[in-house]
C-alpha cells in the first residue's frame, strides 16, 4: 500500500521553511509549524518523517523551482533576480498591507501573482488583489476564468459595476462552500 501525500497546504509549508531554512530539519519544522497561526488551526498535521520526505524531495529540485517558495525581502529578491525590479512597488505595498494585518511575508509566487493583479488591476482594493493572489497562488489552474471575469467586471469600481458584475458572475467553488 502506498503512502498517503501530503495536503497542498503542508507541502506549501514545508517547501517554504526547506527554501528559507535549508538546514532545518523535520523536528524544528514541526516545532515552528506550532507557532504559525495558519497551522495551529489545522487538524492534519503531517508526521516528522512525512515532513523529513518532503524537504528531502523539495531539496532535489532545480534552484529556479526553488527560489519560488523564499520569502520576499527587498532588495534581495530583485537584485538576485526572483522577480523583477518593476515588481518593487506592487510587493513593496504588499509587504505593507500584511504587516498592518499582522500577517508573515510572502513568497516570491505569491508576490508575483499580486503584482500581475496590481498590473491587470491598479485600482482594485488591496485586498481584493491579495486574496486572488491567494487563489491563483494556491491553485491557478482552477481559478483563471473566474478571476478574470472579476477584472473585467471591475466591481470595485462603481455600484453600477458591482451591480453588473454580480448579476453575471458565476460563483466560485472553494473549499466549505461557494462564495
Amino acid at each position: 500500500m502506498g503512502r498517503n501525500s501530503v495536503d497542498e497546504f503542508w507541502l506549501k509549508k514545508i517547501n517554504e521553511l526547506t527554501a528559507n531554512f535549508p538546514k532545518l530539519g523535520p523536528k524544528a519544522a514541526a516545532q515552528r509549524f506550532e507557532k504559525d497561526r495558519d497551522c495551529a488551526a489545522r487538524d492534519d498535521w503531517p508526521s516528522e518523517s512525512t515532513i523529513g520526505r518532503y524537504q528531502r524531495k523539495f531539496r532535489q529540485k532545480d534552484s529556479a523551482e526553488q527560489v519560488g517558495y523564499r520569502w520576499l525581502h527587498w532588495p534581495e529578491s530583485f537584485d538576485e533576480g526572483a522577480l523583477p525590479w518593476e515588481a518593487a512597488a506592487a510587493t513593496l505595498e504588499l509587504l505593507r498591507f500584511l504587516r498592518e494585518k499582522k500577517m508573515g511575508r510572502p513568497c516570491i509566487m505569491l508576490s508575483r501573482w499580486y503584482w500581475r493583479l496590481t498590473l491587470a488591476a491598479p485600482d482594485a482594493p488591496i485586498a481584493d488583489r491579495f486574496g486572488m493572489a491567494l487563489l491563483l497562488h494556491d491553485d491557478a489552474r482552477h481559478w483563471p476564468e473566474a478571476i478574470e471575469g472579476w477584472l473585467v467586471g471591475g466591481p470595485w469600481r462603481s455600484e453600477a459595476a458591482a451591480a453588473a458584475f454580480e448579476a453575471t458572475r458565476q460563483p466560485l467553488i472553494v473549499k466549505g462552500g461557494l462564495t
